[in-house]
């Protein structure tokens, strides 16, 4: 409070954010990373064609040197397609949706976000998953609006 001036008369209005929607049958919640609403039963990561941006921790560089040195190496890998997903460990499953290729600039594209969520699609129902951790793709290592 300054001097001289009055208090303000505040008061809490009861409410908040809605911080959830529907769509279709499904039920859509939107939470900080870290402090998810809920047990979830599958956990969702933004991926590139070889599956280092996750794994590594890295930025989208530091990706692309190490891709590159492991091709001057000689170590051969089999890329994943733009917009598949993979799925690794059990309960909690760890998927990756692929949405970057780091030979592309960007690597990103909205056809591969869109795939990407229709292959998570199907396969969040063939494992009859009731909840996933999943973060706005193409937004974590890329700027999709």
């Amino acid at each position: 409070m300054i001097r001289g001036y009055p208090r303000p008369q505040l008061r809490l209005i009861q409410g908040g954010l809605k911080c959830s929607t529907q769509v279709g049958a499904v039920e859509v919640v939107a939470a900080p990373d870290g402090r998810l609403p809920f047990k979830v039963e599958g956990f969702v990561f933004e991926e590139d064609t070889a599956l280092m941006l996750s794994s590594s921790g890295k930025d989208l560089n530091s990706c692309r040197e190490q891709m590159l040195k492991s091709h001057a190496r000689g170590v051969a890998f089999e890329p994943r397609s733009p917009g598949s997903v993979v799925v690794k460990g059990r309960y909690p499953y760890r998927i990756f949706a692929v949405v970057h290729d780091l030979d592309c600039d960007p690597t990103w594209r909205v056809r591969w976000v869109k795939a990407a969520i229709d292959s998570l699609l199907l396969e969040v129902d063939r494992l009859e998953l009731r909840a996933v951790a999943l973060p706005l793709l193409g937004t974590v290592h890329g700027q999709m609006d």
